[in-house]
């Protein structure tokens, strides 16, 4: 049976499209002869045909610069259903088209963020999960992103909300002056719009409080907790609660950590061993037992054994010392008068006014000072020796003024 004949130009076709370049052109053509192969400098030489023989054998060139050296290689078999019959065809290839070839190869592997082309010569589109980069497809079809790879944006929870309540002091005196109270919410400069309501921890009257947050105290009375409340009105079910305690007019002292608008006295107690006859060295004498605060110096000559809050037991051998700001409302000459059982001494910007120290029964001793307008430190150091009898009171007269009178609470701070 005759062989079929396949057309000299089908092969340099078949051939070009392996090499990636096409024929026709000098340097780049395939030439045909009846026994030899020809090309360029830069060409390969792919070996010659025998008409009778099922065998091609395939050259390569040794170097580029025109003197092209052949290397034979081991004879390859073609298939019967192709032959070429009184011809031979060699075809040339360029190096520099084989690169080139290589260069327009579709990759498969891509780590970076560009595409590489596919053999379809279609567009791709990356991966979103399972490769190191963009990686490009070979089928020639875009890809999608996988749907695993989608995220879902979420909306973070808001902080929930905390209303706190402030007020000047946690300790009223019955018949007071009205306190302010204020309700905010945590992370927010504007007082919140809230509810307010009181309630007494017991049967006592518990005093009022009106929308804006004014508490006015009992007149009368004391020893006892109220409760201030808020609701948020945007969020009843945020709320909030402070207590205070109510005093009665004969308590002195209250307890505290530092001086308020209604109690703006602090007083640090110490304890004295028994017998002292002068205030001691505060210095020497060791820790404080309690901090306590007091409203003024007006602790009139009395029985006294009730002790201190936190520290009921002390009612003698104890030693106080006092601070406060004192506001003058004038520049002046101010006469003060200080009445004290036992030793007491006052001293004004750190200056010692009045001494008047020792173990002694209500005594008191005057002297005058040129203030300014404005606040000047204040301070009374104070000692009780033995029971039961104590007593503390401050007096002023003002410039222009005829008589003495307890500096008033409003002119501490």
């Amino acid at each position: 049976m005759r062989k079929p004949l396949i057309s000299l130009s089908l092969l340099i076709m078949a051939l070009q499209a392996c090499s990636g370049k096409p024929a026709g052109f000098q340097g780049d053509t395939a030439s045909v002869s009846g026994a030899t192969e020809s090309g360029d400098a830069a060409g390969r030489n792919f070996g010659n045909r025998d008409a009778e023989s099922d065998d091609a054998t395939a050259a390569m060139p040794g170097s580029i610069d025109g003197n092209e050296e052949l290397i034979e290689t081991d004879s390859v078999a073609m298939d019967d259903s192709i032959i070429y019959e009184g011809v031979d065809a060699t075809i040339s290839v360029p190096a520099a088209n084989t690169a080139a070839s290589a260069d327009n190869t579709a990759s498969t592997e891509n780590t970076g963020n560009t595409s590489s082309g596919s053999s379809g010569g279609s567009p791709t589109t990356p991966e979103t999960s399972g490769s190191t980069g963009n990686t490009a497809a070979t089928g020639g079809s875009p890809t999608l992103p996988a749907s695993g790879g989608t995220t879902t944006p979420t909306t973070p929870t808001p902080a929930p909300l905390t209303l706190t309540i402030t007020v000047p002091s946690t300790s009223l005196r019955a018949g007071s002056s009205p306190m302010q109270a204020t309700a905010k919410v945590t992370g927010q400069t504007a007082a919140a719009n809230v509810l307010w309501s009181v309630k007494s921890s017991g049967a006592q009257s518990a005093g009022t409080i009106d929308e804006t947050g004014l508490y006015t105290a009992p007149a009368a009375g004391g020893g006892y907790d109220i409760i201030i409340s808020a609701v948020l009105v945007d969020d009843p079910g945020v709320t909030a609660s402070v207590t205070i305690k109510i005093v009665a007019a004969e308590q002195i002292f209250v307890g505290c950590q530092q001086g308020s608008e209604f109690f703006p006295i602090t007083a640090d107690v110490y304890q004295l061993p028994v017998n002292t006859t002068r205030l001691p060295d505060f210095s020497a004498i060791g820790s404080k037992l309690t901090t306590v605060c007091m409203d003024q110096y007006n602790v009139a000559a009395r029985d006294w054994s009730t002790g201190f809050p936190g520290v009921s037991g002390l009612f003698e051998w104890f030693a106080l010392r006092t601070t406060t700001t004192l506001v003058a409302a004038t520049e002046g000459t101010y006469s003060f008068k200080l009445n004290s059982d036992d030793g007491a001494k006052l001293y004004i910007d750190g200056r010692l006014v009045i001494d008047n120290d020792g173990q002694h029964a209500p005594t008191a001793k005057e002297a005058t000072v040129t203030l300014t307008a404005g606040e000047h430190t204040l301070s009374i150091d104070y000692f009780q020796g033995p029971r039961y009898q104590i007593a503390l009171e401050l007096y002023w007269k003002t410039p222009g003024a005829s008589s003495y009178i307890y500096v008033p609470k409003a002119s501490f701070k």
